[in-house]
This record gives structure tokens, sequence and C-alpha cells, in this order.
């Protein structure tokens, strides 16, 4: 029974490592983009990096209108122009109309580099 636990724990440890590497992976690529894409403001950066996470870590994949909001503490109208900057970038998509619901791209995966990760 006790080399049962210790193999589930040290499992558990392992993907927690690997976790962690991945999302410092997404950070330093986002720290990446905000030294060198002119083209993408703070909010739609820090919008790819949410998306980013929910893709790795996320039991689904998209987030809504509303927790775009909240994440980045501004009003659903000022994230609706962020999402549509993002979309006409076309690194994010619309997946559902109601709830609103945003996912990331297969190029906007490629701009924050997780076919790596994934």
């Amino acid at each position: 029974m006790l080399a049962m636990l210790l193999a589930a724990q040290n499992d558990l440890e392992e993907q927690l490592r690997v976790r962690w590497r991945s999302l410092r992976s997404l950070e330093e690529r986002i720290d990446t983009l905000n030294k060198t894409e002119k083209d993408l403001g703070n909010y739609q950066i820090a919008t790819l990096f949410m998306l980013g996470q929910v893709l790795l870590f996320g039991p689904r994949n998209g987030v809504t209108l509303d927790e775009v909001a909240d994440f980045l503490e501004r009003s659903k109208q000022t994230v609706r122009s962020v999402l549509k900057s993002l979309t006409d970038k076309g690194l994010i998509e619309a997946v559902n109309k109601r709830p609103l619901v945003f996912t990331l791209t297969e190029q906007g995966e490629k701009l924050l580099d997780l076919r790596k990760l994934l």
C-alpha cells in the first residue's frame, strides 16, 4: 500500500513540474511579446496570456466575455474591442455565441509557442 502511495505521489510531483515548466515558458513568451510586438497592446497580450493558460491547464478550451472582463478588470465594452482586434488579427475566434466564448486559433497558439507545450 505504501509503495502505491509513493508512486502516486511521485507521479503527481512530476505532473506539477511539467505544468510549472509550461507556465514558465508561456510567461517568457508573453514577456517577449511585450517587448517585440508593437501592434499588440497590453490588454491584447494579457488576453492571450489568459487564453494560453486556459488551453494548457483548463478543463475546457475557451473563455467567456465576462471572464476576460473580470481578468482584465475592464468593462465588457472595452473588452469587446480587445477581443475584436485579436479576432481581426486571426489570433482568437469565437466558438460560441451564447454565452460569447473565445479560444485561441492555430495562429494564436503558434504565436505563443504553445504547440511544443501541448
